[in-house]
């Protein structure tokens, strides 16, 4: 049977699955959830707070059903195309915004639509991905990135590892037979910005911006795995060194490459908590400090690429605090290990998010719509990115927090400069012992010689 053949198949069973539903148009629907009542105000609100202002812009909804998120983006967009194959959904949609000029329908499938080149600003898709194949998921996102506009947006919204809900007794939204595709948040994260695409001499990719865990199903259902991303379509930077690859090779990255590398990650993250044990923590300077405050709310940055193989120096689901945390990754693999980890410990006071670049940390909505009450902040970091991170922090702390940055560096260094900082509070500065266990959890040393840590304090 041949590999197109059985996309059909595979097409038509999913078909099939959501006929089942077409007589349901109401949330419940939507979101396969029979007590979809109590979650769909808020889980709007979550998605909607974190997008990019769409005012003015040609916006693209996609498996866009009843119009959950239609009705949102028809008060301000110029423009609004809302697709769906199932058509008594889109008949639902259409009725709702009945009045509304600026928006238009079109009954299709995601993996058959066709859009003219450089014509919408954003495309917006929840629930998507899961439902395609990933040779569909590769020519799906290779379309939008032709769609898109030069610094357009790109929203995902998928279940990641599991189902959004757990199966209830009597529970007919979850099916014996579903046809979903439980993919992991880093094979999407690593797929994103390797597509790439010509325009007028001029090579342009998707760049993912940030992902976070949706929280109300974070608060309500412990799902820490229901995660969205905002994605933008810049130019590639000479230095990225973008590759225009075909189809099967951008399959094999997201079916293949990613799920080896994440393997590496998820096997060193395991290491590191086997040989911190009791000890909780690889700097416990850090860690003793964090504990004396109380309910307030922490943010912990992690910058450091030289720290990048430990996804989690202060374990944070083992911290014995009182106080919220909010911990920000810069490496996609790092940030799927730590989801993972919190999924299990299922401490809602904890959470994650991804950033593609810390100075871009304060223009990213999750952070600042979910918690704007940040007291202390841990940040690792390189010394050469210290400086860019602070200024980042400076913009959404509250002026009195606290500030923590443990510095990393090659070689025997007994100083660091922080004058750069612009900090008027006092300043201590204090070289940190080598971390717990890190002759045993990473060759990091045999790659870049020995290394000197600092501890930096200061009040914002």
């Amino acid at each position: 049977m041949s590999a197109q053949t059985d996309a059909l198949i595979i097409r038509g069973e999913l078909k099939t699955f959501w006929d089942g539903y077409s007589q349901i148009t109401d949330e419940r629907s939507m979101m396969l959830n029979e007590h979809a009542d109590l979650l769909k105000d808020l889980d709007c609100r979550d998605i909607i707070r974190s997008l990019p202002d769409t005012t003015g812009m040609d916006v693209v909804d996609i498996g866009a059903g009843i119009g959950r998120f239609t009705s949102q983006f028809a008060l301000n967009a110029r423009s609004v195309l809302a697709v769906d194959f199932i058509e008594s959904f889109l008949e639902k949609n259409k009725e709702r915004h009945a009045e509304w000029p600026n928006v238009k329908f079109e009954v299709n499938d995601a993996v058959h639509l066709k859009l003219p080149k450089q014509s919408v600003d954003f495309v917006f898709t929840n629930w998507l991905m899961m439902y395609l194949t990933d040779a569909e998921v590769v020519g799906f996102l290779s379309d939008v990135c032709s769609w898109l506009r030069p610094n357009g947006y790109l929203h995902l919204r998928e279940s990641c590892s599991q189902p959004s809900s757990q199966k209830k007794a009597g529970d007919k939204f979850h099916a014996e037979k579903n046809p979903t595709f439980y993919r992991q948040k880093s094979q999407y994260l690593h797929l994103l910005s390797h597509i790439c695409v010509v325009e007028n001499g001029e090579m342009w990719q998707l760049q993912p911006q940030w992902a976070v865990s949706v929280p109300t199903y974070v608060r309500l259902e412990a799902n820490w795995r229901q995660v969205h991303m905002i994605i933008q379509k810049v130019k590639c930077d000479p230095l990225s060194k973008c590759i225009l690859r075909n189809a099967v090779q951008l399959q094999d990255i997201l079916s293949s490459e990613a799920l080896q590398i994440q393997a590496t990650y998820d096997a060193r993250l395991d290491n590191v908590r086997k040989h911190l044990g009791n000890n909780v923590t690889m700097f416990p300077h850090v860690n003793d400090l964090l504990t004396n405050i109380g309910g307030n709310c922490a943010l912990v940055i992690h910058a450091s690429s030289l720290l990048s193989s430990y996804a989690d120096p202060l374990n944070l689901s083992k911290l014995n605090v009182d106080c919220r945390v909010w911990s920000v990754e810069t490496n996609i693999f790092a940030y799927r290990s730590q989801v993972t980890h919190m999924n299990t410990v299922k401490n809602a006071n904890i959470r994650a998010q991804w950033t593609h670049n810390i100075c871009h940390l304060p223009r990213q909505q999750p952070i600042i719509a979910e918690w704007d009450d940040f007291t202390t902040v841990v940040a690792f970091v390189n010394k050469e990115n210290m400086f860019e991170t602070v200024s980042a922090v400076k913009t959404i702390v509250k002026r009195g927090a606290k500030c923590i940055l443990i510095v990393a560096t090659v070689g025997q260094t007994r100083s660091i400069d922080v004058s750069k900082l612009t900090i008027t509070s006092n300043v201590s500065i204090t070289r940190l012992e080598q971390p717990i266990c890190i002759d045993k959890i990473s060759n990091i040393i045999d790659e870049q010689g020995s290394m000197s840590w600092f501890c930096v304090e200061f009040t914002i």
